[in-house]
């Protein structure tokens, strides 16, 4: 294992405390040039993470400065060809602790969340747990863009660290497993959903609507498999949606 990668918790590696049995949480998180946002999902994590492994694609904007200046923050680079799923497996590899969380980098996790994971994850024997997310639309209110889509969605990310919790191309389906990804379905069925929590995604608040059009554009031309999907999640307004307060337990200044 790199030498980068080694984290300390009481001046003891943390491969140590791994070694002892100790539960162990790495956060992994992949970006490219979104050092603003990035701060916030690493803000809402640090509190119960051990170590938060940032697998950077190659930013320009001050993201590896505020990286490797962060205690409990790994830094590695590996440059972004598209493959997000490849992106995160990479994460995944280099992640010490006992448990992983996956979080994209417009994303933090809610209060409820944050405060209660340790305590279930010692209190478990199953593999993981899958959320679902809530679409901001808005921090000042806070609001929330519901559709059937995201109400019905679940998706895993907090599991063991195992090498069955990779992300695979999936057999027989039309996803094509590089955009939205997915575990292998004997590991998926392992997966419990957690109902009373969610993650907060911002990335209505950051992108305009010519933003999310370019992206929908992106999307099609690496993936055709799942152009309905890409279109429901980033041109919402063109489909059957609501736009509610969300319930997180978050003020405003903490996610601007």
């Amino acid at each position: 294992m790199p030498e980068q990668c080694f984290q300390y918790i009481h001046a003891v590696p943390i491969e140590y405390w791994r070694g002892n049995g100790r539960l162990l949480i790495t956060t992994c998180i992949i970006t490219q040039n979104n050092v603003t946002s990035l701060r916030r999902a690493i803000g809402s994590v640090e509190g119960f993470s051990d170590e938060i492994v940032v697998v950077d694609g190659g930013s320009t904007d001050g993201t590896e400065a505020f990286v490797r200046a962060h205690p409990k923050c790994v830094y590695l680079v590996r440059p972004f060809e598209g493959n997000f799923a490849a992106q995160k497996n990479f994460a995944f590899d280099h992640a010490s602790g006992t448990w992983i969380v996956e979080l994209d980098h417009d994303e933090a996790i809610c209060g409820d969340f944050a405060r209660s994971i340790r305590s279930l994850l010692e209190a478990t024997s199953g593999l993981g747990y899958a959320v679902r997310r809530w679409w901001i639309s808005s921090v000042d209110p806070l609001q929330y863009v519901s559709t059937e889509l995201y109400e019905t969605t679940w998706i895993p990310r907090v599991f063991r660290n195992r090498p069955v919790c990779r992300y695979v191309i999936p057999e027989g389906s039309a996803n094509s497993g590089v955009i939205h990804h997915e575990f292998a379905l004997s590991v998926q069925a392992r997966i419990a959903p957690i109902n009373h929590w969610r993650i907060l995604h911002f990335h209505y608040v950051l992108h305009s609507r010519a933003d999310r059009e370019a992206r929908f554009a992106w999307f099609h031309r690496i993936d055709p498999k799942c152009v309905e999907m890409n279109a429901r999640c980033y041109l919402y307004e063109d489909f059957s949606h609501r736009i509610l307060p969300c319930p997180a337990q978050w003020i405003a200044a903490q996610v601007c």
